[in-house]
């Protein structure tokens, strides 16, 4: 085995030339400077010289969860990216010669890709499908026809809120099944984890089965989320190089997109408003009941509560090195704060 890269960035998922002289793969600058853009890059299989093909782009080029490795089309790469609750289908000249270019792009989240003499295909899912096989605009499966024709499925309504700074959040409402004009709804304000994560335009059986249910949902990607630029994603870091952290203009954008969606839809009922989230999200649900009494309810799910004891009961909890600057063990304070 021959060592190829040499500094201490990161290069995951490679993928082979078809003449064997580059490998695409991943690529991020290091580890402890999170979050941050993956990459499409290119490394020469003898030098291991690295080409980077995707920073004029300023978006996450590998989705979570991964949607695959970079695939080899004659002289070109194709891969994924996330764009505002989307994920697309991309594809870049090997050589950079050209701007990368998008193959598949839309109001879905693309799950899977491949490419052969030109031809791309992809399984994408919708709002209220939850994945299908296409080619281009072809739909070539049915495979979730008679789930989705079995049951109500209620397309989510995309809008925007404005927070306190002035920044713009992209949000969701899912209205209940079986809406009815002139009735006042139950809300649900639902909190992605990640943070660097997107809730996306895929189809999420959570959210339908509190519509179902007979609530409203109401989702978003305040900033820490991916999806956007690495500015937004990172708006959220500290204490480490002095960012704000958790809790911070994340809270500010949630309630600002709580606020809109009271304001824009009036078949909310504010005084019946619940929160909850999974993980990063279960945080933000303790962080905002202790912060605010406007939500009759809450629901902490799976919660990182305590960075402290999480550290030492979790798979990933050496990870918020990269917001505090240091592991549990070296700095007790920043975890517990």
């Amino acid at each position: 085995p021959r060592r190829l890269t040499q500094d201490d960035s990161e290069h995951g998922h490679p993928s082979w030339s078809p003449d064997g002289r580059l490998i695409a793969c991943y690529w991020a600058r290091s580890g402890w400077d999170y979050p941050q853009h993956n990459q499409v890059a290119v490394v020469d299989a003898e030098t291991g010289e690295r080409r980077v093909l995707t920073e004029s782009l300023d978006r996450q080029c590998a989705p979570y969860p991964l949607v695959g490795e970079p695939v080899w089309d004659g002289d070109s790469i194709v891969f994924a990216l996330e764009d505002r609750g989307n994920t697309h289908v991309y594809r870049v000249r090997a050589d950079g010669s050209a701007a990368p270019e998008a193959l598949a792009e839309g109001e879905f989240g693309v799950t899977g890709y491949d490419a052969r003499d030109g031809v791309i295909v992809d399984t994408r899912s919708y709002t209220t499908v939850p994945g299908e096989l296409y080619a281009g605009e072809r739909r070539l499966t049915e495979v979730t026809k008679a789930f989705c024709e079995g049951r109500e499925l209620v397309e989510p309504e995309r809008f925007t809120a404005v927070s306190e700074d002035g920044s713009e959040v992209d949000a969701w409402l899912v209205r209940p099944a079986g809406f009815e004009e002139g009735k006042s709804y139950p809300v649900v304000l639902n909190i992605h984890g990640g943070p660097f994560s997107q809730y996306t335009t895929k189809f999420f059986d959570e959210n339908q089965v509190y519509a179902g249910a007979g609530y409203a949902v109401v989702y978003s990607n305040p900033r820490g989320s991916s999806g956007y630029t690495e500015e937004w994603g990172r708006a959220i870091r500290g204490p480490i190089d002095g960012g704000p952290g958790w809790g911070t203009v994340d809270h500010q954008d949630l309630m600002a997109v709580a606020d809109e969606a009271l304001r824009r839809f009036d078949f909310l009922d504010g005084d019946r408003f619940m929160v909850t989230g999974g993980s990063y999200g279960g945080y933000m649900t303790s962080w905002i009941i202790g912060h605010t009494d406007r939500f009759r309810a809450a629901c902490s799910e799976r919660a990182v509560n305590n960075l402290y004891s999480e550290f030492g009961s979790s798979d990933i909890g050496w990870a918020f090195k990269a917001w505090t600057g240091a592991y549990a063990f070296e700095d007790i304070d920043s975890h517990l704060k």
